[in-house]
C-alpha cells in the first residue's frame, strides 16, 4: 500500500492520509473495498521506476527489479 494523497498535522505530527494503491491480487482488501462502498480506479504503472533511497541516491530502472543500486540496498529494499 502506498501512494498517500494528503498529509495533514495532528498532535504536531505530519500524518499522511488519503488514497492509497491496492494491487490487482489483494482481494480481500479489494473485498472490503466493495463492501463498504469504496470506489478504486486504475492508475497508470507503466515506464521507468524511480527508486529515492534515505542517503539521496536515485535509481530509475524499468522491469521489477532495481539492478542499479548495490546488493545491500537491494536487501534493504526486499525486506520493505
Amino acid at each position: 500500500v502506498g501512494g498517500r494523497t494528503c498529509t495533514i498535522e495532528y498532535q504536531k505530527h505530519a500524518v499522511d492520509i488519503g488514497g492509497a494503491y491496492v494491487g490487482p491480487f489483494q482481494n480481500r482488501i479489494l473485498r472490503l473495498a466493495r463492501e463498504f462502498d469504496i470506489r478504486t480506479y486504475r492508475v497508470y504503472n507503466k515506464g521507468k521506476t524511480i527508486l529515492t533511497l534515505a542517503n539521496g541516491n536515485r535509481s530509475e530502472y524499468t522491469g521489477l527489479i532495481p539492478t542499479s543500486i548495490g546488493i545491500f540496498s537491494l536487501l534493504d529494499v526486499n525486506y520493505l
